[in-house]
């Protein structure tokens, strides 16, 4: 599928930027993992696609990388304070469920992909894991840039996107990765 095809596809999802790069150009470093440690989102080892619950680093590295395209997306959000932890959550649900959207898109035109979402997995008001049931939705699960190891500083330079937050605005990055045969 080729960029165009792709741009008109996802034209009505309202990302602010989109890129489609190769795989091969990520950047994967096991420190990002440590952000997961620090815990500032409340998810580790509380959510099946948090560390530790989900898979090593290098395992998630392979699964990224078994795909050779990687749709890269932005999009941005006002918001004043970028403590309020519940705004914030609110846009990363936000973008997370238009990337779960944009990946039934690709379903619908026989394109398996990957989701990597803006945060934790927020399919369950309450991952299972900490009511010690089973996930469930173990096929429809993502996880996160962090927890992917992915330099999301990097991929935001390569792809000439907003990184930082200035003026209130928030960019949060999401990512389909998939096989691109074009």
């Amino acid at each position: 599928m080729n960029e165009e095809k792709i741009k008109s596809l996802i034209s009505t999802f309202g990302f602010t930027n989109l890129k489609i790069i190769d795989t091969s150009i990520l950047e994967f470093n096991s420190i990002f993992r440590d952000y997961c440690k620090e815990n500032l989102c409340g998810n580790y080892n509380k959510n099946y696609s948090c560390p530790p619950k989900c898979k090593s680093a290098e395992e998630m590295k392979n699964k990224v990388l078994s795909y050779n395209s990687a749709l890269a997306l932005t999009k941005n959000f006002v918001i004043e304070d970028l403590t309020d932890k519940d705004k914030l959550q609110l846009c990363q649900k936000q973008l997370n469920d238009t990337l779960i959207k944009l990946k039934n898109e690709f379903a619908n035109c026989s394109i398996d992909c990957l989701m990597i979402g803006s945060s934790h997995c927020n399919l369950c008001k309450l991952c299972k894991l900490e009511l010690k049931e089973p996930c469930a939705h173990p096929d429809l699960q993502f996880s996160c840039m962090s927890a992917y190891c992915i330099n999301v500083k990097n991929l935001a330079e390569y792809c000439d996107m907003n990184y930082e937050y200035k003026n209130n605005s928030l960019s949060l990055f999401g990512m389909l990765v998939f096989n691109n045969k074009d």
